[in-house]
């Protein structure tokens, strides 16, 4: 067996066993997360139907035991996508997987269903994404005086993988759920490495590190461990390779610059300081920090001058918090990650991510406490005490809270960490002034080349290249919002007869329709349909009377938009300020504002339903 072989098999990152009796099958009922959603009892297979209806029981499960009311069940299965139908079909759906759980273990009756809300049951069965951070727990508690016990934990925690994690379900809540069980795969193995170079022969090791550095090439934890294993070694030149190959990385994916840990690493090794004696003594943590933040996506265009501007914010020697403002859709999450993962380096003690909607401050302040390692209780207890446990917690560490989708007038003070070497990265539809000391930017949309990247790479360059110039017009109908230019690359995608011509007419028959012409525009649609509901009457008739006037993407005055709207000065701009709060008017000098296509177009569908 191959040296690359051997510790892949080792370390769990690479599942040869994956057929369960073989494997030795567990007895009594169990679930699995870590790979496929599949459930056992007594080693034989449940059938849990369609990867929607696995992907209901995958939203149960990692619950944790916790109540999901059928609004939030349906959110998380569908997002803003949901069929008028979700509820019925959510039902439906566990009507099947009680039965199918009931077929193979009589009496387990592991659902339930109480004011408005269901549930799993905790007990009763086995889960490995449990089981996973029960090992990690026992590694993090004997790691300081039983290296070997640690070590044994954490290798048992990898060979509970069976692939990437929620294989074969797709839902919005559950893509943030398998970056976070894949982040602890990364966060266990990191913290295994160290252990495995300091009991034996580093060559393997060095090999599975370098193995998964391929595929994280920014992760700059990776990068010093592989690091300090070759400089332990006397291959000194190696390691000052790999920060060249790091350094490279950060820079043409993120912009960015290695982190003061890193730097440090590098110059000592520069200066020849002698090396550890021991290849994993110098990075083994005392325990691994979390480290919550979803997966950096594989395509991402543009945003390059707002992420150097955060990451210097975040990464400065006292960071500044962050905001991140705009219409949804224009991708604020997706930018927020990337610049979490750019900085997380400056903030070892923890990554935390949370989406919060309208979720209540209590809710969230115990999530965090408990991500963070607080007992259960301690993390529930009234709001005066979580609070004091919060701000003692993190008074002296470095964290990075990602509160994502925060709505208009919450009160997230609270949930800022109390030190002054942590930091919080907000995003909203727009500014929340009650999150104190946040430099907030207003992401606005993409420039028209690139959207055309972005096209390319979602639906093919060749096919994109064949009609630049409609493919830019198409870009400008999209209004260069992200997530519409994506979903016209997928028209694409799914259409290979189609020119782009062909495309970009029935993109402009959507647009001139008084009602939904196509199943996908309701993906687009949603945001704006938030955004609107956010205005006051006043409001949102100005909007829906200005979007029957303008030309699409044409600028105006506020002296036009007060002639039109029968206002005085002072009032059309009173008014079009709120819409610029909203994002759903963008301003420009001279007291000029331009509304874009998708807005006016369903501004326009709006004013119409309602008779405007």
């Amino acid at each position: 067996m191959r040296p690359e072989q051997e510790t892949h098999m080792l370390l769990g990152l690479t599942r040869l066993d994956a057929d369960r009796p073989d494997a030795g099958a567990p007895a009594g009922l169990a679930f699995e997360v870590l790979g496929p959603v599949r459930a056992w009892h007594d080693g034989v297979e449940i059938d849990l139907g369609t990867p929607q209806q696995r992907a209901a029981l995958a939203v149960l499960l990692l619950a944790e035991g916790s109540a999901v009311p059928v609004d939030e069940a349906v959110e998380r299965l569908w997002g803003e996508a949901a069929p008028r139908s979700a509820r019925g079909v959510l039902r439906t759906y566990i009507y099947r997987l009680r039965r199918a759980l009931e077929d193979a273990c009589p009496g387990s009756d592991l659902i339930e269903f109480q004011t408005g809300a269901y549930r799993m049951r905790r007990t009763g069965y086995r889960l490995d994404a449990a089981e996973l951070e029960d090992l990690i727990g026992t590694a993090e508690d004997v790691r300081r005086f039983d290296a070997t016990s640690a070590r044994d934990a954490l290798r048992a925690a990898m060979r509970l993988w069976r692939g990437e994690a929620l294989q074969g379900v797709d839902a919005p809540w559950l893509d943030g759920r398998r970056g976070w069980l894949e982040q602890r795969r990364v966060d266990a193995l990191i913290s295994l490495f160290p252990l495995e170079l300091a009991g034996g022969e580093p060559g393997p090791v060095l090999h599975a590190i370098a193995d998964l550095r391929a595929r994280l090439p920014t992760h700059e934890k990776l990068a010093e461990l592989q690091m300090t294993g070759l400089w332990a070694r006397g291959e000194r030149s190696a390691a000052l390779a790999v920060f060249e190959d790091v350094r490279a990385a950060l820079g043409d994916e993120l912009g960015v610059d290695p982190g003061p840990e890193l730097q440090a690493l590098h110059l000592r090794i520069l200066r020849a300081e002698p090396a550890p004696a021991t290849p994993g003594a110098a990075a083994a943590p005392a325990r691994p920090a979390p480290s919550e933040l979803p997966r950096d996506g594989a395509v991402f265009v543009g945003r390059r001058r707002e992420i150097r501007a955060m990451h210097a914010r975040l990464t400065a020697p006292q960071p500044q918090h962050v905001g991140i403002a705009g219409l949804g859709g224009m991708g604020k999450t997706r930018l927020a990650v990337r610049v979490a993962h750019a900085a997380a380096a400056a903030f070892p003690d923890g990554r935390l991510f949370v989406q919060v909607g309208s979720t209540p401050v209590e809710a969230v302040l115990t999530r965090l406490l408990v991500s963070m390692g607080v007992r259960a209780e301690a993390a529930e207890a009234p709001m005066p005490e979580r609070l004091a446990t919060w701000r003692t917690l993190t008074a002296d560490l470095r964290v990075l809270v990602v509160l994502d989708d925060v709505a208009p007038g919450a009160d997230l003070a609270p949930l800022v960490p109390a030190g002054d070497r942590s930091a919080v990265i907000a995003t909203a539809q727009r500014r929340v002034l009650d999150l104190p000391g946040v430099r907030w930017t207003r992401l606005e949309a993409l420039s028209t080349s690139e959207s055309v990247e972005l096209l390319a790479a979602h639906a093919g360059r060749d096919r994109i290249a064949a009609e630049e110039a409609t493919v830019r017009r198409l870009a400008e109908e999209c209004s260069n919002i992200p997530l519409a230019v994506e979903v016209a690359a997928a028209r694409l995608t799914d259409r290979p007869s189609w020119t782009i011509a062909e495309l970009e007419q029935q993109l402009l028959d959507d647009l001139a329709s008084p009602v939904v012409m196509q199943e996908d525009c309701a993906i687009v649609d949603a945001p704006l349909a938030r955004a609107e509901s956010l205005l006051d009457g006043e409001a949102l008739a100005a909007l829906h009377g200005l979007a029957a006037l303008i030309a699409d993407g044409q600028p105006f005055t506020r002296d036009w938009a007060a002639d039109r709207l029968a206002l005085d000065a002072a009032r059309a701009t009173a008014l079009l300020e709120r819409l610029v709060d909203a994002n759903l008017l963008l301003p420009l000098p001279g007291r000029r504002y331009r509304c874009l296509t998708l807005v006016a177009a369903y501004a326009r569908r709006q004013a119409a339903a309602r008779g405007a």
